[in-house]
């Protein structure tokens, strides 16, 4: 068992320092830009964009430069976008400083950008706009489609040259904004006469220097990914693979396979002696509900009747969420920052991490699932996203309800992580898989209906094929030809590559043809 342990850390180690990808955002979508987007002295260019790469860092605080021009810009990248699930569209504050602001001039914290380099005046767009006149005054003054300006707030005069200047505002997604700067109130909830959506800026016309030592931005959005609803219990020795899509690469022993098979008294998908072997939906999702049952897992080493090692106990299985591709690639998994990977494995353990963060390992009480004496007994799971929230549960299969959940972890204040779904087992796979479902849990989710197509080949009807069934080479192509024990290796993979071809080459050439209607609602 500690060999297992060692194969199962290492493993993890390999995976988890493959480092982080941007998360697509989806489903309940919080994004925040705070100073870490400017720290160390560095300008995040993944956040912020520089317009004449001019504006730097300097002990901690972002520089306007003493030459700048209509040019020096600094725009967020992160768009704003409306959904009926928010109120708000954006809110936030900042602290900075005009160092320089010549008599003439505007530098403005921008709303609504259209472009990622804009111009003082823009079309559709609203600016919380500063001027030098004998002291600093502020007022909120929005463009229409025609870059015509209407001041929507009082006009007050807010500080001096070279004093703070702290800025809250909020817009909401009817289009109203409200602003204050050090306590003094412009406007609250004025109507902004075209939409909030868009980026976020400060910009400028000509001269103006700047101090800005605090960003604290948070934007709403939500999105809702194409999917489907899917119940699949492989009763009909098929499955749509419209729906998902399984694969294995090789067999570590024999016999291998990852098909549809009756095995200790159930039906299901077997995986058998599996080597990075897997099963991925076909589609990407955000908020949802995913569970399967596990009727056999091999937890135990089969001998046989001389003593010989026939099969090895499987030490550890995935389940992750968030993975951006359901090829094989996905197996050497490029985690993103919220993405979810939960390790099950011996110790009775599931293991969450989000991303690169170990968020915990944690057990059920009475929950045996990878101990020997319960590889008969099957098992079900279950987990949970909804905006950011991610629940697991487990119990046997023959309890009612899943009861408390053995694990929560809370990312509400971050992106909710979109991609596929999947079960990956990478070495001594032995387990069956039954009753997959998937239910979409968006917020006014967008759910398609898609064709049944087979993952079964189209065999010629004189072709009678038997499930794992070896063939011997006779030597010299004689009847009496002995078993020539040098032949086992490739036998054992050749009937890996046979099983295997039977379910995972369909794509390439199954026939498609109506049988039933698929994308049904899972059953609550």
């Amino acid at each position: 068992m500690k060999i297992y342990k060692k194969i199962v850390s290492l493993l993890i180690c390999i995976i988890l320092v493959l480092g982080l990808s941007i998360v697509a955002s989806a489903g309940s979508a919080i994004v925040n830009l705070d100073n870490s987007s400017f720290a160390n002295d560095e300008l995040s260019t993944q956040d912020w964009h520089n317009a004449n790469e001019d504006i730097i860092v300097k002990k901690g605080k972002i520089v306007f430069p003493k030459d700048s021009s209509s040019g020096t810009k600094l725009v967020w990248k992160s768009p704003t976008v409306k959904s009926a699930y928010y109120d708000k569209l954006v809110e936030g504050s900042t602290t900075f400083k005009l160092t320089k602001l010549p008599a003439g001039e505007t530098f403005a914290l921008a709303f609504a950008l259209k472009t990622i380099e804009p111009e003082i005046g823009s079309a559709s767009t609203l600016e919380l706009q500063f001027k030098n006149k004998g002291g600093i005054h502020a007022s909120v003054v929005s463009y229409d489609a025609d870059a015509n300006p209407t001041t929507i707030s009082s006009t007050k005069r807010v500080g001096s040259v070279g004093a703070n200047l702290n800025v809250t505002f909020t817009i909401t997604t009817d289009d109203k904004i409200t602003v204050s700067i050090n306590g003094t109130s412009l406007c609250k909830n004025a109507n902004i006469k075209h939409t909030g959506e868009g980026r976020i800026g400060f910009i400028q016309t000509d001269g103006c220097v700047a101090e800005i030592s605090t960003v604290n931005f948070k934007s709403y959005a939500y999105d809702t990914p194409e999917n489907v609803n899917f119940s699949e219990d492989f009763n009909d020795s098929e499955w749509n693979i419209n729906h998902f899509t399984s694969t294995m690469v090789a067999a570590v022993d024999y016999p291998g396979c990852a098909d549809i098979q009756e095995y200790k008294g159930h039906k299901g998908m077997l995986w058998q002696n599996g080597r990075f072997v897997y099963l991925s939906t076909k589609y990407t999702y955000s908020n949802f509900e995913f569970s399967f049952d596990v009727p056999y897992q091999q937890n135990h080493t089969v001998l046989d009747d001389e003593g010989n090692l026939v099969t090895r106990p499987m030490p550890y299985y995935y389940v992750r969420t968030g993975c951006e591709s359901n090829e094989m690639e996905a197996i050497n998994w490029s985690p993103s920052a919220y993405s979810k990977q939960i390790v099950l494995g011996n110790g009775n353990y599931l293991t969450v991490y989000s991303g690169s963060q170990h968020d915990g390992t944690f057990t059920k009480e009475g929950f045996n699932f990878f101990d020997e004496d319960t590889s008969n007994k099957g098992y079900s799971l279950k987990f949970v996203m909804k905006d950011g929230v991610f629940t697991g549960y487990a119990k046997w299969m023959d309890e009612k309800s899943f009861g408390d959940p053995v694990f929560t972890v809370d990312q509400s204040d971050a992106p909710t992580p979109t991609g596929f779904i999947q079960i990956i087992g990478l070495d001594y796979t032995n387990m069956m898989i039954d009753n997959v479902k998937v239910k979409n849990l968006d917020f006014d989710p967008n759910i398609v209906e898609v064709d049944f197509l087979t993952n079964k080949e189209p065999f010629p009807e004189d072709y009678k094929y038997t499930p794992m069934e070896v063939v011997y080479m006779p030597e010299n192509n004689t009847e009496e030809a002995g078993f020539n024990f040098y032949l086992i290796p490739a036998i054992a993979a050749g009937v890996a590559v046979i099983a295997v071809g039977v379910t995972t080459l369909v794509s390439v050439i199954a026939r498609k043809r109506r049988i039933k209607k698929a994308g049904e609602t899972v059953d609550e």
